[in-house]
């Protein structure tokens, strides 16, 4: 597999879900909205965290679709086929994962069948780390559908469900710094609302958010600038959706999948220097349609 073929600054869509099924499909979209099937990964794959750390692709943990959480990773090397990477410690469902001051970090997460496997732990791989993953810092709190999101100093790991499978409104940093001996997770802004299906990026020194407001049916977008405590609600998505998939490509916001609304949709929400803009763009991608429970990761 090869990513020259692809527009730069595409997203890389991998795995999912269709009619209960996994997929192996990956699939490149490209800024213009064209859809490009490549050849597939290894085995079907759902429920994973992709990530680009030194200069590669990793797809890691999820599950086939049948079974138990994977330890397995998988990395794209150099662009041109998928092999495996390092086993995690721990198997890993519906994790966040960041790549994070020269660490590709897998943050909580389920490690089994129900809400008793959900995980507080996380681990790490180093650029200079050898051939295996290392315990990282533990959460303060056991949470799983968490995504996670870096800047140069700090990670913010946003909401997600707990060990009972309650929806948490609580955050977490994870900060570092060169003279510190250990980084710790405190913490983090308080979220305003119950959002289930939360997913996040960041654009500058912004975070994003969406999450699906049950009290409403609605999906709700909210900002936090970095080293706030005050998140700020700035409107809801055309289409409702539960854990879509969403990045960052230039100054926009791609909403990809999710469930349930129009899951073959891709919604652009452009971001200004003055902020979000209230118009977006709904693109049908036939490509997609009703397939769910993919990952997404833009292409620098």
């Amino acid at each position: 597999m090869t990513l020259e073929i692809a527009t730069p600054k595409s997203v890389i869509v991998t795995g999912g879900r269709r009619h209960g099924v996994a997929l192996n499909h990956v699939k490149l979209v490209s800024p213009n909205f064209e859809v490009t099937q490549l050849d597939p990964l290894p085995s079907p794959l759902i429920q994973h965290c992709s990530c680009s750390f030194n200069g590669q692709i990793f797809l890691i943990g999820g599950t086939a679709g049948v079974g138990f959480p994977r330890r397995e990773v998988f990395v794209l090397n150099h662009g041109r086929s998928w092999s495996n990477a390092p086993d995690l410690q721990f198997p890993r469902t519906k994790l966040g994962c960041v790549n994070f001051a020269d660490r590709l970090f897998a943050i909580g997460g389920n490690s089994g069948s129900n809400a008793a496997g959900v995980l507080s732990s996380s681990e790490y791989l180093g650029i200079f780390s050898g051939n295996q993953w290392k315990t990282g810092p533990t959460l303060l709190s056991r949470r799983y559908d968490a995504p996670a999101v870096s800047f140069d100093n700090v990670v913010y790991v946003i909401g997600g469900k707990n060990d009972i499978g309650e929806i948490l409104q609580s955050t977490e940093k994870l900060s570092f710094h060169k003279n510190a001996k250990r980084m710790r997770f405190s913490k983090g802004p308080v979220l305003p609302l119950t959002l289930e299906g939360v997913a996040a990026t960041r654009i500058d020194d912004m975070i994003f958010v969406s999450g699906h407001c049950m009290s409403t049916q609605t999906t709700r977008v909210l900002e936090l600038a970095i080293n706030s405590w005050n998140w700020k609600a700035v409107g809801d998505l055309r289409s409702p959706r539960v854990s879509p998939s969403l990045v960052t490509v230039g100054q926009s916001l791609w909403f990809l999948g999710g469930c349930c609304g129009k899951m073959a949709s891709l919604e652009e929400i452009y971001v200004s220097r003055e902020g979000i803009k209230s118009t977006s763009k709904d693109i049908q991608l036939e490509e997609l349609q009703e397939i769910y429970e993919f990952s997404a990761t833009y292409i620098i």
